[in-house]
């Protein structure tokens, strides 16, 4: 029983530090809103009412790159299902069990080689949303870790400065209009 314990204890350990540093991982950066409506930025938001679903382990957050001065709409989630409710339901998934992972903010380092997409600065970047849409599309699939820089424990004037947290987040979705949907004039 102690070896199991044990074995278990080592896993999690294993699992929360988890190692955010493989070829293939993009970093994406941004110092996101809290607010409920915004026009142009990032956006973050969690909603309290998961804290009452047994689906999850812990509240889902969502980040969102919106504009309305060029209609773009980008949806990334971090999700942590209770995979045994979840199995209930349907058969897990790989995204159904993302990371938070907290590493010394000597990090920052690896991240900055990695060469970091800087969500507010691409926000700004696109011409159009086709563009943005195309971009968001090549996410699809891959490792994405989200570093913002308004998470209590990255801002360094709140967190004890010592350590970074990188929520594994992937696309949720866009406002890309889907085939098959008819868009009526106005």
């Amino acid at each position: 029983m102690k070896k199991l314990l044990f074995i278990l204890l080592v896993n999690a350990l294993a699992w929360q530090t988890g190692s955010a540093q493989s070829g293939s991982d993009t970093y994406l950066t941004c110092s996101s809103l809290s607010k409920d409506h915004i026009t142009e930025g990032i956006g973050r938001f969690e909603d309290p009412s998961d804290d009452d679903d047994p689906t999850y382990n812990y509240r889902a957050v969502m980040f969102l790159m919106h504009s309305d001065s060029k209609d773009i709409n980008i949806d990334f989630i971090h999700v942590n299902f209770n995979l045994t409710e979840l199995r209930k339901i349907r058969e897990p998934k790989w995204y159904d069990q993302l990371k938070i992972i907290y590493k010394p903010r000597t990090f920052l380092s690896t991240i900055e080689r990695a060469k970091p997409i800087h969500l507010e600065e691409k926000l700004k970047s696109f011409r159009n949303n086709k563009e943005a849409w195309m971009w968001a599309n090549n996410l699809k699939g891959k490792v994405l870790y989200m570093l913002d820089w308004n998470d209590p424990i990255n801002c360094v004037e709140e967190g004890d400065g010592s350590t970074i947290k990188l929520i594994q987040v992937m696309l949720l979705d866009t406002n890309e209009p889907k085939q098959g949907t008819v868009i009526q004039p106005e």
